[in-house]
C-alpha cells in the first residue's frame, strides 16, 4: 500500500506527493542530498509499516556504499583451497604398522633313548647338535678316545685332501726307544723302525685304526715340538668347541688325567666327521703301514648297526669307552648320528650299549611338521582401517627328538600400500638344534590404498 505524505524536511512543506519506487519524490529538500520517500507497506494480516530512506538511482547518497568480496578475492580463496586439497591428497601415505607374533612350537617328540645303566652317555645329530644325555654331570677318564682330538689338531694344523699322503716323516732313534718302552708297558702301539719313511696320512691311520699310543706322541712332537705345547693346543681346541668339561693331559689318553664328559665327545665327533679325511680313516677296517704292515681297527661294530666309525678306548681307570658314528635312515634320508658311552665295565659293555643306542636312533629322531601354513604369525594394519593376517607360505618340517626346543623369528618386510593377497611380506625362521629353516610369509588379504576423502581430511 502506498500513500502520499508531506516532506518532513522542507520549510513550509510542499504538497503531498505519492512516493513509489517507480516515481519517487523529485524535489530537492533542504538539508538532503537525495529524494525522500516513505513507503508504507501493509496488509490485512500484518498491519506492519516500513519507513525509511530508500536508495534510488534518482539520487545519490552522502555516504560511500559498502564494498563486498570481489571476484579476485573469491578466485584467490578457491585457489588456496585447491592447493591445500592437492597437497593433502598428494602427501606420501603413512607406513603400515606390522606386528610380529612368533608362535610357540612344540618340538619335543620321539622315544627316549635306551641309555646304559652305568657310566655316562650322550647322543648327537648332525642337524641337531646334542639331542640327549645321561649322567653327564661329571668328567670321566677318556682313554684312547683322546686320540680323536689329537687327530683333529693335526689335521687343523696340517690339512689333507682326500688321496693326499701329506708330508713324509722319518722315524728317529728316539721314536723307536719310545715305542719299545710303551710296548713293554703293554700299551697299544704300532711297530716302527729307525729311518722308516712314513707319511702324515699313514701316521693318522696308525693313530686311529689300531690306536697306536706311540704314534700319538710322535705326531704331538712333530707338530708342536713338545708334548706340553701340543696338549695346550688340544685344550684350546676343546675350549673353542664348547667342551667345557674336558681337559687333556696327553696325546694318547693313557694318562687318567685326560678327562671329559660324554656330551663333549659328541661335540668333538660331530666336528671331526665333517673332515672327509678323518671320516675316511675311521671308516675303514684296516690300513697298510711301511713297517707294521696291515693294521686292523679296534672298532668291532664297524659296518654293523649302521655304524661308520669312530674310536674306542679302554684302560683300567677309564673302563670301556666308545664314540660311534652311525648313518641310519630317518625320513627317507641317511642322517649322521653320533653317540658316546663312557665309564662302562669294559670295552664289550661299551659296544653293547652303543649298539642299542644306534639301533634306537630312528625312533628317537623323527620328522615333524612343527609349523603349519595356516598359523597366524603376524598382522599388518593400515591407518585408514584395513588390515591383514600374516601366515607362512608353506609348512615347516624339521627333525625332532625328546626334549627338543625350537625358536622362531618373524621378520616382517612390509611394502607400502597397496598389498595384494598372497604377496610376500617377510620370512619366518625356525631354529632347532643345528637346523635352521626359513620360509616366506604372505599376506592373507588385500590392503587397498586409502580413498580420496581419507587423504583429504587426514592430519
Amino acid at each position: 500500500m502506498l500513500r502520499a505524505i508531506p516532506c518532513p524536511v522542507a520549510v513550509g512543506g510542499h504538497p503531498p506527493i505519492l512516493a513509489s519506487p517507480r516515481q519517487p519524490c523529485r524535489m530537492r529538500c533542504p538539508g538532503r542530498s537525495r529524494p525522500y520517500w516513505e513507503v508504507t507497506v501493509g496488509s490485512a494480516l500484518t498491519g506492519k509499516r516500513l519507513e525509511g530512506d530508500v536508495r534510488s538511482s534518482y539520487g545519490r547518497s552522502s555516504q560511500r556504499p559498502r564494498r563486498g568480496f570481489g571476484l579476485p578475492a573469491i578466485l584467490a580463496a578457491v585457489a588456496l583451497l585447491l592447493a591445500v586439497a592437492v597437497a593433502q591428497t598428494c602427501r606420501p601415505l603413512p607406513a603400515l604398522s606390522a606386528e610380529p607374533m612368533p608362535p610357540t612350537i612344540a618340538a619335543s617328540e620321539g622315544a627316549t633313548p635306551p641309555w646304559p645303566t652305568a657310566g655316562s652317555a650322550a647322543l648327537g645329530l648332525a642337524e641337531g647338535g646334542i639331542i640327549g644325555v645321561a649322567n653327564d654331570n661329571q668328567a670321566l677318564p677318556l682313554a684312547s678316545v683322546t686320540k680323536v682330538m689329537t687327530a683333529v689338531v693335526i689335521l687343523d694344523s696340517h690339512p689333507l685332501k682326500l688321496g693326499e699322503p701329506g708330508p713324509t716323516i722319518t722315524i728317529s732313534h728316539a721314536d723307536v726307544v719310545e715305542y719299545l718302552r710303551e710296548a713293554g708297558e703293554d700299551q697299544s702301539v704300532v711297530s716302527v723302525a729307525e729311518g722308516e719313511q712314513i707319511s702324515e696320512l699313514q701316521l693318522l691311520q696308525g693313530l686311529l685304526i689300531p690306536s697306536g699310543n706311540n704314534l700319538a706322541d710322535l705326531l704331538a712332537r712333530w707338530d708342536a715340538g713338545s708334548m706340553d705345547a701340543f696338549v695346550a693346543k688340544m685344550n684350546a681346541k676343546a675350549a673353542s668347541l664348547g667342551m667345557t668339561k674336558t681337559k687333556y693331559a696327553d696325546a694318547s689318553g693313557i694318562s687318567p688325567a685326560s678327562i671329559g664328559a660324554a656330551s663333549d665327545q659328541v661335540r668333538l665327533a660331530l666336528y671331526a666327521m665333517k673332515n672327509p679325511v678323518f671320516a675316511q680313516i675311521v671308516g675303514i677296517p684296516s690300513a697298510d703301514l711301511p713297517v707294521a704292515g696291515t693294521v686292523k681297527t679296534t672298532n668291532k661294530l664297524l659296518g654293523s648297526h649302521e655304524i661308520v666309525g669312530i674310536k674306542t678306548g679302554n684302560t683300567d681307570e677309564a673302563g670301556g669307552c666308545f664314540v660311534f658314528a652311525s648313518m641310519p635312515e630317518i625320513n627317507g634320508q641317511r642322517r649322521l648320528v653320533v653317540g658316546a658311552v663312557l665309564g662302562q665295565k669294559d670295552l664289550d659293555a661299551a659296544f653293547t650299549a652303543s649298539a642299542v643306542l644306534a639301533d634306537a636312533a630312528p625312533q628317537t629322531v623323527r620328522p615333524k611338521t612343527v609349523l603349519n601354513a595356516g598359523t597366524k604369525v603376524g598382522a599388518i594394519t593400515a591407518p585408514w582401517g584395513q588390515s591383514t593376517e600374516v601366515r607362512p607360505a608353506q609348512d615347516v618340517t624339521t627333525l625332532v627328538w625328546p626334549g627338543a626346543q625350537a625358536q622362531t623369528k618373524v621378520a616382517l618386510a612390509v611394502p607400502p600400500a597397496p598389498i595384494t593377497a598372497g604377496a610376500q611380506v617377510g620370512t619366518i625362521t625356525v631354529e632347532l638344534g643345528a637346523q635352521r629353516v626359513s620360509v616366506p610369509l604372505k599376506a592373507v588379504s588385500t590392503i587397498e590404498k586409502p580413498g580420496f576423502f581419507w587423504k583429504l581430511f587426514r592430519r
